[in-house]
């Protein structure tokens, strides 16, 4: 994932697009600095349209959401459920 981004965190200044990885996930933060809470947004915008451009298909969640959680959200979603068994390998 950062390598499709590398150009946006080698030439940051504000916004800053930092990855991270965490628990089997990899994670890009935005952070921007502004006057207002507003006006930091407004600046977060565009990278995030264009970071959904390069790995939009990949993007599963936004905020502190984990996999696991939107995972369980699109099985309630869906009535769908998850079975595993495990077999030959003694527990």
């Amino acid at each position: 994932m950062a390598e499709k981004v590398l150009d946006l965190i080698e030439h940051q200044t504000n916004p800053t697009v930092a990855p991270y990885a965490k628990d089997n996930e990899s994670i890009l933060r935005i952070t921007a600095k502004g006057k207002t809470i507003k006006e930091a947004e407004a600046l977060i915008i565009p990278i995030e349209k264009e970071i959904r451009m390069r790995i939009g298909q990949d993007i599963y969640a936004e905020g502190q959401i984990s996999l696991s959680e939107t995972v369980g959200e699109m099985l309630v979603r869906n009535n769908l459920t998850i079975a595993t068994a495990e077999s030959c390998t003694g527990g």
